[in-house]
């Protein structure tokens, strides 16, 4: 009796639940008129099912977000409005005022990533952005020294070079530890009156943040100033690997004249090493709509970039540092490269991860050559190794003096 009772109970809370989902997502947020629709529940599979993210991008978003500019996605417990032409991002990108970028602690209030990141110069907006911004942006762009970047590089690369006798779960926990020293020895472990932990501590202690917004700033800083270079650094790493022509001429064009130590200056003269690292009124937006845009898919737009846009082509920017720039200013402007925001709202942090990429190839491209683990599975999403819990990518690295290929 007792076990019919539950069991009953059971169905009939799973009625419910399924009752509200289908309440809750058949259909559209209204007002977003003129896109079309991804299915909700193609947000939920990778909760469900072990798939590649590249291949849900290929199958259920890709082919409506091209051919309309943009689509009506289920995040954060509603419908967004995700954008993919150029044009469109231009104008979010032109009107602060109007399309006020947000993060989750304004959206997902009760998220884990609110609570650890708060309410911070990222995700905050208005009067508060703007305090934010006079404390940390001249800390932030406070020129990085080469130095510092070129010694933790040549610590990664002997470290990377006798991981390859232990028994190792891949480069990218090295990875990270390198990048958190960079940021750390570049920002957080100094005392000079223009760096950005000073002005931090200033500001707190004279009340122009409170203790909360200086936590929450601290923290937002060390997770995108040592996360995201760690994610463009394996990025890269990855392509030259899956690129063997390219490190070669890489590997060539460093080592034939190379500057020792190599200085900021001399790391932006290299042409193929930046190469490496290198709305409109069809749209009725509601007001309190969500807003955002996936890089994947804008900065490998055909019509912006050519039918070859999904290949890893560094010439495509230019031959020279003066192309090269120019190109690079052009794609910005237009939005067709969005990898680090745009107007009011771009990347503070960008010029600090471009040179510490550059600091960190060339010291690496001057001491080994990697290729990819033949028994690495290449795919977009890291499979979970089922006895480690974590996200593994195999590497074989190859000091340069050896004729070797591992």
């Amino acid at each position: 009796m007792t076990a019919s009772l539950l069991l009953g109970g059971a169905i009939l809370l799973a009625i419910t639940v399924s009752g509200a989902l289908l309440s809750c997502f058949s259909s559209p947020r209204k007002g977003v008129g003129g896109i079309p629709t991804i299915p909700f529940w193609v947000a939920l599979m990778p909760l469900v099912k072990d798939v590649d993210q590249q291949d849900i991008f290929a199958t259920y978003i890709e082919k409506p977000l091209r051919k309309h500019g943009a689509a009506s996605i289920f995040f954060a417990g509603q419908w967004n409005v995700l954008i993919h032409k150029p044009a469109y991002l231009a104008e979010v990108f032109r009107r602060e005022d109007i399309h006020q970028k947000s993060g989750n602690y304004s959206k997902i209030p009760h998220s884990v990533l609110a609570a650890l990141l708060g309410d911070n110069i990222i995700w905050s907006r208005g009067e508060t952005w703007k305090k934010y911004t006079r404390v940390i942006k001249p800390g932030l762009q406070a020129s990085p020294n080469p130095d510092v970047l070129l010694r933790n590089a040549r610590q990664l690369s002997t470290i990377l070079v006798e991981s390859q006798a232990l028994p190792t779960d891949g480069i990218q926990g090295s990875i990270q530890r390198h990048t958190i020293a960079c940021f750390e020895n570049t920002y957080f472990n100094v005392d000079l009156n223009n760096k950005l932990c000073t002005r931090l501590l200033s500001a707190r202690d004279s009340g122009q943040l409170t203790e909360k917004q200086f936590r929450d700033n601290l923290a937002v800083l060390f997770v995108a100033g040592q996360e995201n270079p760690q994610l463009a650094i394996l990025s890269t790493m990855y392509l030259l690997a899956k690129h063997q022509d390219i490190q070669d001429r890489l590997f060539d064009d460093l080592n034939q004249q190379p500057q020792n130590p190599p200085d900021a200056e001399y790391l932006d003269s290299l042409p193929l090493l930046t190469l490496a690292v290198h709305l409109g009124d069809a749209i009725f937006l509601p007001e309190g709509t969500y807003v955002g845009y996936n890089c994947y898919s804008t900065n490998r737009d055909p019509d912006a970039w050519g039918q070859d846009a999904d290949a890893f082509r560094p010439s495509r920017w230019g031959c020279s540092r003066r192309d090269i720039h120019r190109e690079y200013r052009r794609r910005r402007t237009r939005a067709e490269f969005i990898t680090f925001h745009g107007g009011q709202r771009a990347c503070l942090g960008e010029p600090f991860a471009v040179l510490q990429l550059k600091a960190t190839l060339y010291t690496l491209m001057t001491s080994l050559r990697w290729r990819l683990d033949p028994t690495w599975l290449d795919r977009m999403t890291p499979r979970a190794e089922a006895d480690q819990g974590e996200f593994l990518i195999g590497w074989a690295v190859v000091p340069k003096k050896l004729a070797l290929a591992i």
